[in-house]
């Protein structure tokens, strides 16, 4: 098993995780972004620069999520 595949068992692991203790999707999502940048930078120095791009699509993609979230919460503030 090369560490793609581990990262990607680690995150399937990490989300379920998540899926059965959170009960806000606005903690899940912050929750699964979190994991996705530690496993990134844990794993950086043994994963290709093809799988890299595609985990930083998702990084990209849940930092928007991330963003709207604030936003949200900052207007509901206000």
């Amino acid at each position: 098993m090369g560490p793609e595949s581990r990262m990607v068992l680690s995150m399937v692991m990490w989300t379920s995780v998540c899926l059965l203790f959170v009960d806000s999707l606005e903690v899940l999502f912050v929750l699964v972004l979190l994991g996705i940048l530690v496993l990134r930078e844990l794993t950086d120095a043994a994963t290709s620069e093809p799988f890299k791009d595609r985990v930083n699509f998702f990084i990209y993609t849940f930092l928007f999520i991330f963003g709207i979230i604030v936003i949200k919460k900052v207007i509901d503030i206000l």
